[in-house]
């Protein structure tokens, strides 16, 4: 079985078992996910100090963890964040300022973006980014990363220098012994489930 072919498998695989979730336990997963994704985003912007560089976040699409409570608890922080845009013809990513949920609107995939008139944030500014949330149906312990196969992410992580301060929020089902990777995919530097956190790279017993 080519890449391309073991890629769409596990990706049917992944989407049916984030489906197959009850409400209760999405529910709870997400909770927690929630609790330690907020500590690890907090703790990255006080770091970063006064520099004003936004925080990338992104918005739930289909059965995704609701990532919304860490955004919303960031702007009560009094955080700058922003949130992409998806462009088509060639497909690609722009980055916007939002405050607020009134700043969104429904995208190409339906996914709540930002609207048009929302503050555009420079491509050179956004790869400086104290942190970008990166989606993805799996992970593995290395950085690997299985998306949804537009390559909207990896054309723009390929610009950044360093994994470092890419960040993946996913249910712990979706951490995999190994993904199945081409040249042009882009790894994450932090995973993050509802059990733990994972410096991408390390020895799995080094998870914290």
């Amino acid at each position: 079985m080519d890449k391309a072919a073991q890629k769409e498998a596990l990706r049917r695989e992944m989407l049916r078992l984030r489906a197959e979730m009850s409400p209760d336990e999405r529910l709870r997963r997400e909770m927690d996910l929630c609790e330690r994704l907020y500590a690890e985003l907090a703790g990255r912007l006080e770091a970063a100090g006064g520099s004003g560089r936004p925080g990338l976040v992104y918005f739930p699409f289909e059965t995704e963890p609701d990532l919304t409570p860490v955004v919303e608890s960031l702007w009560r922080l009094g955080a700058p964040l922003a949130a992409p845009r998806s462009l088509r013809r060639p497909n690609r990513l722009e980055w916007r300022l939002v405050r607020g949920m009134a700043d969104l609107q429904p995208g190409v995939w339906g996914i709540r973006e930002p609207k048009p008139e929302c503050p555009l944030v420079p491509e050179e500014e956004a790869l400086r980014a104290p942190f970008l949330l990166v989606p993805g149906v799996a992970f593995d312990a290395s950085g690997g990363r299985l998306g949804y196969g537009g390559g909207y992410y990896d054309r723009f992580l390929a610009r950044r220098p360093e994994a470092e301060g890419l960040i993946a929020a996913a249910f712990e089902l979706q951490l995999v012994p190994e993904v199945p990777t081409e040249e042009h995919d882009q790894r994450v530097g932090i995973l993050v489930t509802e059990q733990r956190r994972l410096r991408c790279g390390d020895a799995p017993s080094a998870a914290d």
